[in-house]
């Protein structure tokens, strides 16, 4: 079962990879750049991917990763020491920053398209003077913090979590554990 879970991590590591698909419309030579962007991309992420996976197996021993979340923190101290660990963590919190403002640009795209073809609202559907989908991306963040307030369900003892699991879940913390994850998945 853990080699299982084990395999969400690896799961989410490649997510994104089409993402350049959402703004397939705004590319000039969507046939030539479109398809180099997803293979550039992927194997961009394949490579980057083995590469750290490569540095945590020299840096530790199987064992020692055994049960740990945070291994690039654990190699990197193994590695580099104090000061190359927050250096590594420094380049990695920038590299997720990155991640998250190209999903915050590409994803309203898929409410834009969805409220042009009549799937959602069509007030969405309306761009700002620069072509911008300005009323989708106010949606993504509408619809991103109704999930964070209302599904998040913070750390167990928290009033915030002690409210969902009594009120949603019957004091099942499981259950409401699982709502944080859904929540986001659909994000």
């Amino acid at each position: 079962m853990a080699a299982w879970v084990s395999l969400i991590f690896v799961l989410y590591s490649y997510s994104g990879w089409n993402a350049a698909a959402y703004i397939a419309e705004e590319i000039r030579d969507v046939g030539r750049d479109l398809p180099r962007a997803l293979i550039t991309g992927t194997a961009t992420v394949t490579v980057l991917y083995l590469a750290m996976n490569a540095m945590y197996i020299y840096a530790l021993p199987i064992n020692a990763m055994s049960g740990v979340l945070a291994i690039a923190q654990k190699a990197s101290l193994a590695l580099f020491g104090a000061l190359g660990a927050r250096m590594i963590a420094a380049i990695l919190s920038v590299a997720l920053l990155g991640s998250t403002s190209a999903m915050l640009l590409a994803g309203p795209r898929v409410f834009f398209a969805m409220a042009r073809d009549g799937f959602f609202p069509a007030f969405i559907a309306t761009s700002n003077g620069g072509g911008a989908p300005a009323l989708a991306i106010l949606f993504q963040a509408l619809w991103v913090s109704v999930l964070i307030v209302f599904f998040r369900c913070l750390r167990a003892g928290d009033p915030l979590h002690r409210l969902c699991d009594h009120h949603l879940h019957g004091n099942g913390s499981r259950r409401c554990d699982s709502a944080t994850a859904t929540a986001s998945r659909i994000v």
